[in-house]
């Protein structure tokens, strides 16, 4: 079993957990890739991969300078001296089993550590969490995430 750090959004609101599973709401995702190096392979998660038989939605993939600001796991990631690793930052539109995990396995570059970092416009980093701890969101947190929901619905409506 592997370890993912992750911002989630519990909710008892059947309508709010709903609104965002039907929605297109755009979750980020950080990753620690073994062999993540080529511009080919972030261009193919960008376009989208096959996975277990589906397509993907096209996702927003780049590669990170640096290592980004997280906390330590608290099992440490096996390191190997020669073979390389890379961040990246992968935002998708839906939300499927193990999808990060298997988009990156499909091209090359297994995921060693997986953070989902937002949902729409609420981040993880602007809540300031210690690892382990929770909060209940504030009106204006709550609205961040419906303001995304409302320029989503908009959105739409201007594509018809």
């Amino acid at each position: 079993m592997t370890a993912k750090d992750c911002l989630c959004l519990p909710t008892i609101v059947g309508s709010i957990a709903s609104c965002f599973h039907r929605d297109l709401t755009i979750n980020a995702h950080i990753c620690l890739c073994r062999k993540c190096t080529f511009c080919e392979q972030l261009q193919i998660l960008c376009s989208g991969v096959i996975i277990e038989g589906k397509k993907t939605l096209p996702a927003e993939a780049k590669l990170l300078v640096g290592e980004p600001d997280l906390p330590p796991r608290l099992v440490p990631i096996r390191e190997r001296k020669y073979i390389p690793t890379s961040w990246i930052e992968l935002s998708l539109t839906e939300g499927r089993n193990r999808q990060v995990r298997k988009m990156t396995a499909v091209v090359g570059c297994p995921t060693l550590r997986l953070v989902r970092v937002a949902i729409g416009n609420l981040s993880l980093f602007d809540l300031s969490l210690p690892p382990g701890e929770w909060k209940t969101l504030n009106e204006e947190e709550v609205s961040r995430l419906f303001l995304v929901k409302k320029e989503l619905t908009m959105n739409n409506m201007r594509s018809v």
